[in-house]
């Protein structure tokens, strides 16, 4: 099987996938990054801070921030990817993007077992006494999560 264009100069499917999966992948790493600088902005140099700011928000390319600030491309690239490893270091350090990502699972659980609180097929028993007990069991679960979070 080969990679790369076919006889006729369109794209085999197999390079379109590729290219298709680096493409989210690219998306999926500037959105954490944006999520990044929204936890760590404060903490970057200026330079760094206005870089970032002008591609990653701003969507500018490296020549447009270049010509904004009177720097070579080289320069903006360079900021650029200290920007980033910063963003990151501050990230493996602090994990406030991750404690986010717990806090978010844990209250999906949450309203899960609220869903199943409010819904019909919960709370339809005979007895008054099995509604209390099956309640009590969801609030259990739901104290047991929010008691999980290291908060």
């Amino acid at each position: 099987m080969r990679i790369g264009k076919a006889r006729n100069g369109e794209q085999r499917p197999e390079k379109q996938l590729t290219k298709t999966l680096d493409t989210v992948s690219d998306i999926k790493d500037s959105a954490r990054m944006s999520l990044l600088f929204d936890y760590y902005e404060k903490l970057l140099g200026d330079r760094q801070r206005t870089v970032f700011g002008l591609y990653h928000e701003d969507n500018c390319s490296l020549g447009e921030i270049a010509d904004e600030l009177g720097i070579s491309r080289q320069g903006v690239h360079d900021a650029l990817k200290k920007a980033e490893a910063a963003l990151d270091k501050y990230e493996e350090r602090l994990g406030l993007l991750a404690k986010r990502e717990t806090y978010l699972r844990a209250l999906r659980s949450v309203e899960a077992t609220a869903a199943k609180i409010a819904s019909d097929d919960a709370i339809a028993s005979i007895s008054v006494k099995e509604d209390e007990a099956r309640i009590r069991r969801y609030l259990g679960k739901i104290k047991k999560t929010v008691g999980d979070l290291d908060v």
